[in-house]
């Protein structure tokens, strides 16, 4: 299945049925390239993916992902994060994940992981 897209400057949308996980999902891609200078460039994409289920709607996971590129004469800098909420009936559970490298090497990494009971909700 093919992204559908509301327009030229507009994010491709894609809704997905999983039907023998028997749940219901939501996909995004963006990606751009910028020249913030005439000798340095952007470029970013981010993907978000949500998933609910269709027989118990505790269960949703919402997964994002993110990356830039920073290219310019010095170097190269990338950062990679990725986000993944995932919910069940008593709690919302949380992980982070964050990765700089220069020039290919790791430079920076670090990950979070928070779990919060669902109050209310």
């Amino acid at each position: 299945m093919r992204p559908y897209t509301l327009g030229p400057d507009e994010r491709p949308w894609e809704l997905v049925h999983d039907v023998l996980g028997d749940r219901t999902g939501l996909r995004t891609v963006t990606r751009d390239v910028r020249r913030p200078t005439p000798t340095a460039e952007l470029t970013t994409e981010a993907r978000l993916s949500m998933w609910a289920s269709n027989r118990d709607p505790a269960d949703v996971v919402a997964t994002g992902e993110h990356r830039r590129r920073f290219v310019r004469a010095d170097g190269t800098i990338t950062v990679d994060t990725g986000c993944t909420l995932r919910s069940t009936a008593s709690a919302f559970h949380l992980t982070i994940d964050l990765d700089v490298k220069v020039d290919g090497r790791p430079h920076y990494q670090r990950r979070w992981v928070r779990s919060f009971p669902r109050v209310l909700l």
